[in-house]
């Protein structure tokens, strides 16, 4: 009996859509312009999501909001391109953000993700 009286509620939440955007796009690489496989992307959401692309496509759920996109690519353990991006999100709906990342600017700091790099 409760459990008939659960449905209708379960039901609801299901019919109801989450307020939110999705930001998806592509890592590329600035020298080749090919995607860039097991970049990580990260967003400033609350708690801060983070992704490593297995192809170099992301994807992140968000509510409306200011946010920075970070995507970060290294070799052997060393950083080697860096891309930033800012976007505003205002309602709902799907925005794709390509990131084009560069090798990063000797004189300026990157505040890296703190990541476990373990090679194999």
């Amino acid at each position: 009996m409760r459990y008939l009286l659960a449905l209708p509620l379960v039901l609801i939440f299901l019919i109801i859509p989450a307020e939110g955007a999705i930001i998806h796009g592509t890592v590329y690489s600035w020298e080749t312009l090919e995607p860039l496989p097991k970049a990580i992307v990260t967003i400033n959401t609350t708690p801060e999501q983070r992704i490593v692309s297995e192809n170099g496509t992301y994807s992140f759920v968000v509510p409306p909001g200011t946010y920075i996109i970070k995507a970060y690519y290294y070799s052997h353990g060393v950083l080697e391109l860096y891309a930033e991006e800012n976007i505003t999100i205002k309602e709902e709906g799907t925005f794709v953000l390509d990131l084009i990342l560069f090798p990063p600017l000797t004189n300026i700091s990157v505040e890296e993700p703190n990541i476990q790099i373990t090679l194999e």
